[in-house]
């Protein structure tokens, strides 16, 4: 099929002019009914959109030729089905794929008018789902409502394989492209191989589990152990639930009991994965994101609301005089303040100094945690206990939903270590299971309903939450911010030390130095970036629909990743960017306001380095370097003309990650007016 449509992309890509009138007389012919079945249209579409990713003929225009086509010939054979209805059967060339046509008709006849839409995605019965839908006299309103918005979809999902490869082959070296999408669909693939067998493990390991209990459960029965007279269930004697439940709780206790062993002789693993963790929270913080963590936090985890909750709903139970869900659900709340007060006046666990004012209080475990946890998984058991299973998932998965919020917004907010969060879970997982299984052993006939637990838990949570937000929100959003410590700096000084007195390292989010800070600025922002820019430095766009679009339309655009790269929580106060004159990468300049005050002008520190196309380091080793690129310091120091300079050598003790045809960093170039 290549030999055959290289002659058409050859000449479009000549003629560009034309692409619009291909696509259209592509698409018309590809939605004919039978016809579409000997045109080659998906692959030409694929073909085409390589066309738009390389930017050799603009989107929006090949995007309206395409759908115009698709529509209009669907639109023809709808109509060639609706004039000449059964008779259609009968005329050349339908008379030749009779199955073809009651193919159509089934599918029809199982989807309805959704198989319209769908049918338009599906190879063999797409060009004859229109005919078919004539012939059962669809209404022509209901038809052509669906005819253009399939088509609007249609044709782009079918270029954008070839956008993809063009936009690619664009970037990269010639030849490389369909290298570099070959490896995504190896990386997609594995990712659906990792899934599916760990659907198959999990099914597996869960049946061969049940077994197992099952077989040790009918021999505590035999024997009428004490273990099977105090955990058994009144109304089903013979499931081995109850002990499929006990084992669960001991063994999230005994994991939880380990961890704390590991916190309390400060194992040097726990110290490097709660600072990582804190280092990436930082890293993402905003004030949007901190406002919402915050209410999350107050509406779903304070176990002040909580605790007023569960007073609305005990109030309720007590009316309809379900005592036995009401004696559980306090026995619940009781056990997670008691572990809660115990947990923070023992162990003595200090929260993290990286906001303004951090609660008062010890920050192991995780109140917020841990009473979101129980709370809600009990209500989430109550109302989903006796229900189908679907419904159990539905409720489950609502309540875990919930936790993991809480949990998450407690980490954004830099008030716990991940392992406060993680012993939380555990232990809260093992009182649940506790309370749970006894609750089931002791069960009794349910007298509540509901909707009204649902029902007071939301009146509960949200009246409770918004009077909690009205008294703190302002005074939290204030205390939670990050701490921005600043310190004085003699310029004389700064400039004369033969080594930094600034930090040295760029870390990323996770606090693992990456890259020298090799950039020391002295001046203020639009004084930088007007010298620079007078120098061919540009300022880059971040990757997002915007500059996509614009791409699509065929302007060429410097387009930088769309996740700036923080330090400690602060984004780049600038980034500016200047294309090599290869067209093969750029050298990026990020510059951030350091925490030192001068008398003079504002301190930067930044780095300076290249960005290479993929095949720098990916099909290149050092040995293989086509072109050694001059260290990217004396790039920069070579352009500052009018500006005093001082490269100062420093000793990089850091094993730092390395560009593949760069000379790695040694010196820090110390810049001022």
């Amino acid at each position: 099929m290549e030999h055959i449509l290289h002659p058409l992309i050859l000449w479009l890509h000549l003629h560009p002019n034309w692409a619009g009138f291909v696509t259209f007389c592509i698409t018309l012919f590809e939605s004919l009914a039978i016809i579409g079945l000997i045109i080659p249209g998906s692959v030409t579409l694929s073909a085409i959109g390589g066309l738009v990713g390389g930017g050799v003929v603009p989107a929006v225009d090949i995007f309206t030729w395409a759908i115009a086509g698709a529509i209009l010939g669907d639109g023809l054979s709808y109509w060639l089905g609706y004039r000449y209805h059964t008779q259609i059967r009968t005329m050349w060339p339908i008379s030749r794929f009779p199955k073809l046509v009651t193919q159509g008709e089934d599918f029809f006849a199982k989807h309805g008018g959704k198989g319209i839409f769908l049918g338009r995605f599906i190879g063999p019965i797409r060009p004859i789902m229109p005919l078919v839908a004539g012939m059962l006299r669809v209404p022509p309103r209901k038809f052509f409502l669906v005819d253009v918005i399939s088509g609007i979809f249609w044709a782009p999902v079918y270029m954008i394989p070839g956008i993809i490869v063009g936009a690619a082959a664009a970037k990269f070296a010639p030849g490389r492209a369909m290298h570099y999408l070959m490896i995504l669909l190896l990386i997609i693939f594995v990712l659906w191989l990792v899934l599916w067998l760990s659907k198959i493990f999990i099914h597996s390991i869960t049946f061969h589990w049940m077994r197992l209990c099952t077989l040790i459960w009918q021999q505590l029965k035999a024997k009428n152990t004490l273990l099977y007279r105090m955990l058994y269930e009144h109304d089903a004697p013979n499931q081995a639930r109850p002990l499929s439940i006990a084992i669960f709780s001991a063994a999230f206790f005994i994991l939880c009991l380990l961890l704390l062993g590991a916190i309390l002789v400060k194992a040097h693993w726990i110290i490097t994965l709660n600072h990582s963790d804190l280092s990436f929270f930082q890293s993402l913080h905003s004030s949007l994101w901190q406002g919402l963590a915050l209410s999350c936090s107050m509406f779903l985890g304070k176990y002040s609301v909580i605790l007023s909750t569960a007073v609305l709903i005990s109030a309720y139970l007590a009316i309809v005089r379900d005592w036995h869900a009401l004696w559980y659900l306090w026995l619940t709340l009781i056990l997670s303040v008691v572990c809660i007060v115990i947990g923070k006046h023992a162990i003595h666990s200090i929260r993290p100094d990286v906001v303004i004012a951090p609660p008062a209080t010890y920050s192991l475990p995780s109140g917020h945690t841990l009473m979101s946890l129980t709370f809600f998984s009990y209500l989430a058991f109550l109302i989903a206990h006796r229900q189908s299973s679907w419904l159990k998932k539905v409720f489950y998965w609502l309540a875990s939903l919930i936790v993991l919020v809480v949990a998450l917004s407690r980490l954004y907010l830099n008030v716990h270590w991940l392992s406060d969060i993680v012993v939380s879970l555990l232990l809260g997982a093992s009182i649940l299971g506790v309370v749970v299984l006894f609750y089931r052993c002791s069960e009794r006939a349910n007298t509540y309903k509901n909707v009204w637990l649902v029902m007071l838990l939301i009146l509960g949570q949200a009246v409770f939450g918004g009077f909690y937000a009205h008294k703190h929100y302002a005074s939290l959003m204030a205390d939670f911010r990050l701490q921005q410590p600043t310190y004085a700096l003699n310029v004389t000084t700064w400039w004369q030390t033969p080594h930094s007195i600034l930090p040295l390292y760029h870390h990323n989010r996770f606090n693992n130095p990456v890259q020298l800070m090799n950039v020391q600025w002295l001046a203020n922002n639009a004084a930088i970036t007007h010298s620079l820019i007078k120098q061919g430095w540009e300022i880059p766009q971040r990757f997002g629909l915007h500059s996509l679009k614009q791409q699509l339309l065929g302007k060429n655009l410097t387009v930088i990743s769309p996740l700036p790269q923080n330090d400690k929580g602060r984004k780049p106060a600038l980034v500016l960017v200047k294309p090599l004159q290869e067209n093969t990468g750029y050298l990026i300049l990020r510059l951030w306001q350091a925490h030192y005050v001068t008398a003079q002008s504002t301190l930067y520190i930044g780095n300076i380095s290249y960005h290479l196309p993929l095949k720098h380091w990916l099909w290149h080793s050092k040995q293989q370097c086509q072109k050694i690129y001059p260290a990217s310091i004396n790039v920069l120091r070579q352009q500052l003309t009018l500006w005093h300079t001082k490269a100062m050598p420093v000793k990089v003790k850091q094993d730092l990650p390395k560009q593949h045809c760069v000379p790695a960093d040694t010196l820090v170039l110390k810049i001022r007016q």
